[in-house]
């Protein structure tokens, strides 16, 4: 008789799991986002991040951006982890265009699936360059009449939180009015001479 009833409390705590396991087959997996909304700018490079989980496994998690040809898949099929997290280094493009969404995907082994929406919004160039080693409001130069050149020290280092596009140089005593291309958020800019483009030489 004790047997009996345990054979049959066994059977029943294993329909009861089954019974458990069935009831959340058909529950869409979990997915958070760090940022719903991310502020950047053409050439900046952000981070994507967040978690996808579910407890019968992640099959894949996508991200995806079409206007920024931004097409980003962790395949996870051969794993199946319970809880993933994903963490996408973003690079905006050059010449991108704002407002964009990116569709955050996550599926599970069961084919279910859940999606989030992150909005690429753009921020606006608040904060203006810097420039040390600029030479000082009154600065002596040996400069040459007769040949029109001049010997003097310029080092100036340029930073931003942004792409730099140019330096410009003038002194207008000489009519000297000189712009350097700059490239990347760091630059320098060093000259020892200098040519007045007004300068006539004597005939």
């Amino acid at each position: 008789m004790k047997k009996t009833i345990y054979n049959l409390l066994l059977l029943l705590a294993v329909c009861m799991a089954a019974a458990c396991g069935d009831d959340h087959d058909d529950v869409r997996p979990g997915l958070y986002t760090a940022d719903e909304v991310i502020e950047t700018f053409p050439g900046d490079t952000v981070l994507v991040e967040g978690t996808a989980s579910n407890y019968v496994g992640i099959k894949s998690v996508t991200l995806l951006c079409q206007e920024w040809n931004v097409t980003k898949t962790y395949d996870l099929s051969s794993e199946k982890p319970v809880v993933f997290n994903y963490s996408y280094k973003l690079v905006v493009p050059e010449d991108a265009k704002f407002d964009q969404n990116m569709t955050v995907t996550v599926t599970d082994k069961n084919g279910l699936e859940s999606r989030k929406l992150i909005v690429l919004k753009f921020l606006p160039d608040m904060v203006a360059p810097t420039v040390s080693g600029a030479p000082a409001a009154q600065t002596s130069i040996d400069y040459d009449t007769g040949t029109g050149r001049g010997e003097w020290q310029l080092n100036l280092s340029c930073t931003d939180d942004r792409s730099l596009k140019s330096v410009r140089v003038q002194v207008p005593a000489i009519g000297l009015d000189e712009t350097t291309a700059l490239q990347g958020r760091q630059s320098t800019v060093s000259r020892t001479s200098l040519h007045s483009p007004a300068h006539t030489r004597p005939q």
